[in-house]
């Protein structure tokens, strides 16, 4: 279920928000699922301009926790998703699930993102 959130809500709640200004990240998001440990870091314009748009995409995903800061790095890989848009997102893996490595490269290519190990 929330593999479905990550590729539907976090672009429409910020196709709602438009294009504002922009840093370095708007904070990140950690949940596990389906046993993997996962990390959201909020980078696009669409988060980075309003204080409020990365803690509102995070504490809609139930269980998750919002940080200020960026994800830790994580051992199995990254999604970059929406690279160079005002909604770009990066996922971080930490630890694995049953399916392996597969399973999050098979998440990364169904949001359209770049795996990279």
């Amino acid at each position: 279920m929330k593999r479905r959130f990550l590729k539907w809500a976090l672009p429409i709640a910020s196709l709602a928000l438009g294009a504002c200004g922009s840093s370095s990240g708007a904070g990140s998001c950690t949940y596990t699922v389906g046993g993997v440990s996962e990390c959201v870091d909020y980078i696009g314009s669409a988060y980075t301009g309003s204080g409020n748009a990365a803690k509102s995409a995070c504490s809609a995903n139930s269980g998750s926790t919002y940080s200020s800061g960026a994800c830790a790095a994580g051992s199995n890989g990254t999604c970059d998703v929406e690279k160079g848009t005002a909604d770009e997102y990066k996922i971080t893996y930490g630890g694995l699930g049953d399916g392996g490595t597969a399973e999050v490269q098979q998440e990364c290519t169904a949001l359209s993102g770049t795996f990279s190990s």
